[in-house]
């Protein structure tokens, strides 16, 4: 419960002691509300008297969901991706079917562009997870999911699609290493 409202089935995280080291100096400290919480209400900040209201909104009755396959994801810089280029479509310099001289050949190819793409990586597994289970690890930068490259995605549609309906299969393949590694596994309840 939060005040008069009651929220069912709600998230919550109890963290280690470490973590909220510093949280825990402040005495009349209860906890965190996350964005989960936060999300199901107008908030109203009042400075002056030191006051937060909280008005119910269209949110409220929403289910709570949470992540079934137990990775937590991170941005990590950013790749180079060739992709084509639909805005080009010749080739510039030597035609690619004329005669080499000298044995050299020079074809430039417009019609494909590199680009910097964000890079997502796994900075989190939880134990006896479905990820866990099929065999992904720490570390390992995610490429695509579900036949989709990652980079088309933000962070926060990525963590999304893993708040899906348990039993959900997703296909995963990430860089470990040098090496692309594909695993396939289906997300499960917790509770």
């Amino acid at each position: 419960s939060l005040g008069s409202f009651r929220l069912k089935n709600a998230n919550v995280d109890f963290p280690d002691s470490t973590y909220i080291f510093r949280a825990k100096r402040f005495r009349n400290r209860n906890g965190s509300l996350a964005g989960n919480i936060l999300k199901r209400f107008n908030v109203i900040l009042d400075y002056r008297r030191a006051l937060i209201t909280l008005k119910k909104n269209s949110h409220f009755k929403d289910e709570f969901g949470y992540n079934k396959s137990g990775i937590e994801l991170a941005h990590n810089g950013f790749r180079a991706v060739k992709e084509k280029d639909n805005n080009i479509s010749n080739s510039y310099g030597m035609n690619p079917d004329s005669e080499a001289v000298n044995g050299t050949k020079i074809v430039i190819n417009t019609r494909f562009k590199i680009s910097l793409k964000p890079a997502y990586v796994i900075v989190e597994l939880r134990d006896n997870s479905p990820a866990q289970r099929v065999g992904l690890k720490l570390n390992d930068i995610l490429l695509n999911i579900n036949g989709k490259p990652t980079y088309q995605f933000s962070l926060q549609k990525l963590i999304q699609m893993f708040y899906g309906d348990s039993g959900k299969r997703i296909k995963i393949s990430v860089e470990r290493e040098g090496k692309i590694l594909t695993f396939i596994f289906q997300l499960e309840d917790l509770f």
